[in-house]
């Protein structure tokens, strides 16, 4: 600090006392003067700057407010538009209407905190005054529509005009709220600007004093300069300290320079802790980063920079502030301020909004609203769900006077009592949904009427109540029904109440009575039976209420006249909805014949047991699905199970084996089938342990009263072992006639296997009469092998005189041999022509053979081009339907572009709409996705139909060339055809030559043989001479081929050597005997 003494003596010495007490006094008149204008002119600037901060907030906190109470009037509307309560009605349109006085005096308070009544802003509230103005006249007649009770007129009022003019409102709203905010800144930014001034002015009065103290008065105390200096800065922290928008400045090292006491209080950091620290860690809780690229981006294009809904998170909670950020020189201010009660305000509108949309959009029973005429307004998906309309437009092209939407739907009733009363409740009538089903309705709706009383929609609620009204008619039906049917029954049926008074009888119980309903109903038995039967009734009666058991007896009851019957008597509880025992019912008939049927059929049943239980054979019972119904023991025992009742309810199947039950059951189906009994068949059986036997069953139907075939009667006796015996017979006599049939083929050594019975026997004897047989032909054989030794030796004698017989005629022979060989050539000449004209036979046969296989060939290559010419023709058609789909798939892929073109105007729409028609064009965003995919899949299927349409004309190509082929192919048929016909006339020409040729052969081979035969005379002439040579040759060789016979025959048979000498053998010169059968 400046010694401020040694200055002043410095002074004095050099320029004299006074001559330094007038320069201090003048620089003190001026610095003074300045700086109190300098003050004077920072105070007005604070004063500003706080009047402006609380004017625009009072100003914000206006629009704010009238933005809600503008809110909470339409929503009070759309309240009243919706319920179906006509008080509650009533408390909404107050609601709205006391909204009127509020939303004024704010627009007055608003016009009134206005900037100076800038032209702009004043503009904006007259037109926001004029909307609400027109808007209120909308209001009034909603209001007076709705309190009419005519809902749909009022919503599509509102939906016509009342949306759009208070879109206008909520839209003025917005631009006085910009507006505003625009002003409040421009105001915010020239006190800033006169701020900047008076600062700057201060800063330069403050150094021209300075420089004036240091130039011109060397001798101004530094500590008195200190002290001015420290006055303007405590009084520039004064006006800092007094604005109310938070405020901290960053130096350009980043940190904070400057914090005032509202920054503390938004906050809540103190300063202390904030001074001097880099700014994005002097609030942690802060969105630090959008604030340093405000300020980053303020400092690089040196202007003002706005960030809105800036997060704020400390222990106190979330914040929400709008923060401005203004560069200057030597760093940065930023201003902020708390909108968190504006933006909390906001939400709460919107999901005030959503609540009611979604309270509208999934209520559980149908919403609506329609006009007098029949228009309707408004509807809920679950009303139009009821109806069977995919979307509201559908429902809106319906009238409601005019169509047909039910055959008892009551559209008059309803105006006129609306009309009358205000409202309707619980009507019930018959609705046709849109695709033709009927369904019942019960509907509440009220007349919304406006200031005039003229109603200006319907609104009401309707709620699906098809399943009540139908079990009403199904309980309506079902107690005719019963009614019908108790008095139709011959059974007599009663009720009782707690003291034993009849409260019921049908019909049947009144003829026996002979009484009326009326006489009846209110008696007791004393008043129609003997004390005695009135006592034992009541007994009865009072047994059934207190055990609450069914009594189910048959009395006996004799007649005057000795004659007995038999009446059943059944007692029931009778119950109260609750469940309650109220009475007794009862019902009796009578059983007489009933009771000697009973007594009849166990009689039978008797005897049936009897016979089940005794008789040795099985028994069975089946229905018509093979189900055993009943078995006696005996059938119980072969199928293996403990007792006959164990086999009710199974089949064969679950006892036997699958192969053996073939024949089986296919025997029973055909009785089934036919009614046709079986008798006698024979079966084998195996169960499914292995155990096997044979059965001889008969097989009879059941019928029913009707005739009706319900199952079979089964009797089958077990002849297993007769099967055996039988089987053990077939194989004896098979090996006896084994044995018989080796005997007849000379094999004699075999024998029969004896056994007992009568084939036992016949087998002894054949076996007796075999080695008798065996013996004899052993004898036989001996004495012929001795005479045949002696034939052979007389034999070889005349074999000598025979060869020189022989010789003789040998030359002869010669002769005739080549005479027979020339017969022979020519023979062979004639066959040869004979089998070429067999050959050329067959050869006109192959070509007439050709020529129909070639004619088949060409009348099927006529049928081929003629199934050809059908399928080009289908093929062409199928082109055709290709093209027709074509169109069909353009018509389609217009639609899907006009569906998209509909979404997007939809999206449009609801964009206008706002936060209201946010689910509006989430829908019209899935309709544009629905028709994009219907779009690509329709590209998709034109693709695949061109491909068909490509790929047809490619096969009509192919068969258009097929059918060129057929065609070629069948005019080649003809020209074989025509071809195989030369060669058939021809092949049949050569085929007569030739046999022309064959007979002139023919007539040759037979000269030839005449000269044969001639040349045979010849050599027989030669020959007879030694005939009487030979004669004696002959004799011996006859004897000996005799005795070869016999010996043939012999060897025939293979018999056993019983030991007996046989004749000596002759043998040849090799040592073997001579087979006399080459003797010649």
């Amino acid at each position: 600090m400046i010694n401020s003494r040694g200055i002043t003596a410095r002074v004095k010495t050099a320029y004299g006392r006074h001559g330094i007490g007038l320069a201090f006094a003048l620089i003190g008149l001026v610095v003074i003067a300045v700086g109190a204008f300098v003050v004077m002119d920072l105070r007005r600037a604070g004063e500003e700057v706080r009047n402006m901060n609380a004017g625009a907030v009072r100003g914000l906190d206006l629009i704010g407010e009238l933005q809600y109470q503008t809110q909470e009037a339409r929503r009070s509307i759309q309240y009243a538009l919706t319920t179906s309560d006509s008080n509650l009605q009533v408390e909404y349109a107050d609601q709205s209407r006391a909204a009127d006085a509020v939303v004024a005096d704010l627009a007055k308070a608003q016009r009134h905190e206005g900037h100076g009544g800038k032209n702009e802003e004043a503009s904006a509230l007259a037109q926001f005054e004029n909307d609400w103005a027109a808007y209120l006249g909308i209001r009034d007649q909603l209001i007076v529509l709705v309190l009419q009770g005519d809902s749909r007129e009022a919503v599509a009022l509102d939906l016509a005009s009342g949306v759009a003019v208070f879109n206008r409102v909520r839209d003025d709203l917005q631009e006085i709220k910009r507006l505003h905010k625009d002003e409040a800144e421009k105001q915010m930014a020239s006190v800033d600007a006169s701020y900047k001034r008076s600062l700057l002015r201060l800063i330069v009065i403050l150094g021209l004093t300075q420089l004036a103290a240091i130039f011109a008065v060397r001798i101004v105390q530094k500590s008195k300069m200190l002290r001015s200096v420290q006055r303007s800065e405590s009084r520039l922290s004064e006006v800092i300290e007094s604005i109310h928008e938070a405020m901290f400045v960053i130096g350009q090292d980043e940190r904070v320079e400057l914090w005032n006491k509202a920054a503390e209080r938004i906050t809540g950091n103190p300063r202390e802790k904030v001074l001097g620290r880099v700014f994005r860690h002097s609030m942690p809780g802060l969105d630090s980063k959008r604030l340093r690229t405000a300020v980053e981006s303020s400092r690089e294009t040196s202007s003002a920079a706005e960030i809105d809904n800036l997060v704020f998170k400390s222990e106190k909670g979330e914040r929400i502030l709008d923060a401005r950020v203004l560069p200057f020189k030597g760093g940065t201010a930023v201003f902020f301020s708390d909108v968190t009660d504006n933006v909390k305000r906001d939400e709460t509108l919107k999901e005030s909004e959503d609540r009611f949309r979604n309270l509208f959009e999934n209520s559980p029973i149908g919403i609506y609203r329609s006009t007098p005429d029949g228009r309707a307004l408004m509807a809920n998906p679950k009303l139009l769900q009821m109806l069977g309309y995919s979307s509201f437009a559908d429902l809106a092209e319906q009238n409601l006077n005019e169509e047909d939407l039910g055959p008892t739907y009551k559209r008059d009733e309803f105006r006129e009592r609306i009309e009358r009363d205000g409202s309707v409740t619980g009507l019930e009538s018959m609705w046709r949904r849109q695709d033709g089903a009927e369904i019942y309705l019960r509907e509440n709706a009220r007349a919304v009427r406006d200031s005039e009383g003229a109603v200006v929609y319907y609104e009401g609620t309707v709620e699906d109540v098809t399943e009540s009204k139908l079990i009403q008619e199904a309980l309506r039906d079902s107690q005719a029904l019963f009614n019908s049917l108790v008095n139709s029954l011959p059974q007599k049926i009663f009720c009782k109440d707690h003291e034993g008074r009849f409260t019921f009888g049908n019909r049947a119980f009144r003829e026996a009575m002979s009484k009326s309903l009326e006489e009846i109903v209110g008696r007791t038995d004393r008043d129609f039976f003997t004390p005695e039967l009135a006592e034992k009734y009541a007994r009865d009666d009072k047994l059934v209420v207190e055990t609450e058991q069914v009594l189910d007896v048959v009395e006996q009851h004799i007649s005057p006249n000795g004659e007995i019957s038999y009446m059943q008597i059944v007692k029931t509880p009778q119950y109260s909805f609750s469940g309650d025992v109220i009475g007794v019912q009862g019902i009796f008939w009578d059983v007489t014949r009933q009771r000697a049927a009973e007594l009849e059929a166990a009689r039978e049943r008797d005897l049936l047991h009897a016979l089940m239980d005794n008789i040795p054979d099985t028994i069975y019972f089946k229905d018509e699905l093979g189900r055993f119904v009943r078995v006696n023991q005996a059938h119980a025992e072969w199928l293996g199970i403990d007792s006959p009742a164990a086999g009710v309810g199974r089949t064969d199947a679950d006892f036997f084996t699958a192969e053996s039950l073939m024949e089986v059951a296919a025997g029973e189906r055909n009785i089934i089938r036919s009614g046709i009994a079986l008798v006698g068949a024979t079966d084998r059986l195996t169960r499914k342990d292995g155990a096997s036997r044979w059965m001889l069953s008969t097989k009879v139907p059941i019928r029913s009263n009707e005739g009706r075939i319900t199952g079979i009667i089964g009797i089958a006796k077990d002849i297993t072992d007769r099967k055996e015996a039988e089987e053990n017979l077939e194989h004896n006599l098979a090996e006896f006639l084994d044995v018989v049939s080796a005997v007849s083929e000379g094999d004699l050594t075999r024998r029969g296997s004896t056994s007992d019975g009568t084939l036992g026997q016949v087998v002894i004897s054949v076996n007796t009469m075999l080695d008798n047989f065996s013996a004899m032909l052993n004898q036989v054989k001996h004495t012929g092998l001795a005479v045949s030794s002696s034939a052979v030796q007389i034999l070889r004698a005349s074999r000598q005189i025979a060869e020189e017989s022989g010789r003789q005629a040998d030359g002869i022979t010669g002769t005739s041999s080549a005479v027979e060989a020339m017969a022979a050539s020519m023979s062979h000449v004639s066959k040869n022509a004979e089998a070429s004209a067999e050959s050329g036979r067959r050869a006109l046969v192959t070509a007439e053979m050709g020529d129909r296989s070639v004619s088949n060939t060409s009348e099927a290559m006529i049928r081929i081009n003629t199934a050809v010419e059908q399928t080009a023709d289908k093929m062409r058609r199928l082109s055709k339907r290709s093209s027709e789909i074509s169109d069909i798939i353009d018509l389609i892929d217009d639609i899907a572009a006009k569906t998209n073109l509909l979404s997007l105007n939809a999206a449009i729409e609801a964009a206008h709409a706002g936060e209201a028609g946010v689910g509006f064009s989430v829908v019209a965003e899935e309709i544009r996705r629905l028709a994009d995919r219907c779009a690509r899949a329709t590209r998709d299927v034109n693709d695949l139909i061109k491909a068909i349409q490509q790929e047809t004309a490619e096969a009509l190509a192919a068969m258009d060339n097929g059918m060129r082929e057929v065609k070629e192919g069948a005019r080649l048929a003809g020209q074989a055809r025509q071809a195989l016909q030369d060669i058939s006339f021809a092949v049949r020409d050569a085929s007569s030559l030739i046999e022309e040729i064959s007979i002139a052969s023919e007539s040759q081979a037979s000269v030839t043989r005449n000269v044969a035969e001639a040349m045979q005379n010849i050599s027989a002439v030669t020959l007879h001479t030694s005939v009487e040579a030979h004669e004696t040759a002959e004799t011996i060789k006859q004897m000996a081929a005799l005795s070869d016979q016999l010996n043939q025959a012999i060897m025939q048979f293979k018999v056993n050597e019983n030991g007996n000498s046989a004749a000596p053998a002759v043998y040849d010169s090799n040592g073997a005997i001579p087979n006399i059968s080459r003797a010649e």
